[in-house]
């Protein structure tokens, strides 16, 4: 996977920077999940749709996922 790095910078300390994962717990025994609050925004950054991120967590994990518009 590339990530798109806007070249028009001319600045030489410009460095690429992504948001950082909010993630939240909620549930409690085995209704537990973990809802990652801001995934619209780190896709954004990557220039990617959102499901494509969650979908990504989903199979490195191993876990079943669900994106709510």
């Amino acid at each position: 996977m590339s990530v798109n790095v806007n070249r028009s910078v001319s600045d030489q300390f410009y460095r690429y920077k992504m948001p950082r994962l909010i993630a939240k717990v909620e549930g409690k025994g085995n209704g537990i999940k973990t809802v990652i609050v801001n995934m619209v925004d780190v896709a954004k950054a990557l220039n990617r749709p959102p499901t494509y991120p969650t979908k990504y967590f989903g199979c490195e994990l191993g876990a079943q996922t669900q994106f709510d518009v």
